[in-house]
């Protein structure tokens, strides 16, 4: 028996309904957080960007 010829295992496993819901909930508040996040550093970058463009502006007032 070579490495192409290994057995296949398949589990299978049970899981209720509730903690399907549980698990799918969880998952919904990490997406929610993850959102959350993504926004904050939009609004970071935007003021990343604001502050280079004000220093370039202060800079060729020079």
């Amino acid at each position: 028996m070579n490495n192409g010829d290994l057995p296949i295992r398949i589990v299978v496993e049970v899981v209720s309904s509730a903690d399907v819901k549980r698990l799918e909930d969880r998952d919904e508040n990490i997406r929610s957080e993850v959102a959350r996040l993504e926004s904050k550093l939009d609004g970071l970058h935007r003021t990343i960007y604001e502050l280079i463009e004000t220093i370039g502006n202060i800079r060729n007032k020079r």
